[in-house]
């Protein structure tokens, strides 16, 4: 019936498309949920990040949703909420989850976990905003995130 309700539908369509392709690949949709799928051997943890990385390089309807919040968040608290959430807060607060959980288990070296995930993610959101196909991207972010995981990775005691 209104413009507010189309927008709330897009969204929240496009939230649960997001959650189920997530679900699929093993990939954390929410920061609580289990992140032990993360501290397993480096190539499934690699399969899982960039698989929820590629969605929102390559999924048609998410880029969308990024081009339409990315525009409308300097018109709209709402869109700039969305945008900021789906964008910023959540994957960000997913990492962290990860990262705690690896110094937890003894694989990553103790740090702040949320200063490792915006050092982690800030590569990956730049290169998403500059809307860089994923063909190209993803080299790149898969050359990042081994880069980070061998600098805070530990093996018996001592960084990898």
């Amino acid at each position: 019936p209104t413009k507010q309700a189309i927008f709330d539908a897009v969204l929240a369509d496009q939230l649960a498309r997001t959650r189920a392709a997530f679900a699929e690949e093993g990939v954390m949709f929410e920061p609580s949920e289990d992140p032990a799928g993360y501290a397993g051997a480096y190539d499934e943890t690699e399969r899982r990040v960039l698989a929820g990385f590629r969605y929102f390089f390559e999924d048609e309807q998410m880029i969308r949703l990024r081009c339409l919040l990315l525009i409308s968040q300097f018109d709209d608290a709402r869109a700039l909420a969305a945008f900021r959430e789906i964008f910023l807060d959540r994957p960000r607060e997913i990492q962290a989850a990860v990262f705690a959980h690896l110094m937890e288990n003894g694989r990553f070296g103790e740090d702040d976990p949320r200063a490792l995930a915006l050092a982690f993610y800030g590569p990956v959101f730049l290169l998403m905003m500059s809307s860089m196909p994923w063909a190209e991207a993803e080299p790149l972010v898969r050359d990042h995130m081994r880069r980070f995981y061998a600098e805070h990775a530990i093996e018996g005691g001592e960084r990898v």
